[in-house]
C-alpha cells in the first residue's frame, strides 16, 4: 500500500485560473449591474465557465461576492439576525 503522504485525491486538481476569472468577473459585474441584478449565471457567462464550477467553490451569491471583495472569505460564525 502507498504511504499516506503520497496519496492524491481523485480527479483533476482545480484550475486556479478559474477562481481568478470568476472573482474578477464578479467585481466587474457588481460595479456594472449592482447586487440586485448580479447572478451566478451572469458571473459564469462573463468568466467563461460553467455554473457548476462556481457552485463547487462558493455556496451562494453572497459568499462569492464576499470572496471577490475581501479575498478569502472569513468565518463569520452563525448569523443571529
Amino acid at each position: 500500500s502507498e504511504p499516506t503522504d503520497q496519496i492524491r485525491p481523485a480527479g483533476r486538481p482545480r484550475d486556479a485560473s478559474i477562481d481568478d476569472r470568476v472573482l474578477s468577473a464578479t467585481r466587474e459585474l457588481l460595479l456594472e449591474v449592482g447586487w440586485d441584478d448580479l447572478s451566478v449565471r451572469l458571473v459564469a457567462v462573463r468568466a467563461g465557465v460553467g455554473r457548476s464550477s462556481l457552485n463547487r467553490r462558493w455556496s451562494s451569491k453572497a459568499e462569492l461576492v464576499l470572496h471577490a471583495i475581501l479575498g478569502e472569505t472569513p468565518d463569520l460564525g452563525p448569523f443571529d439576525g
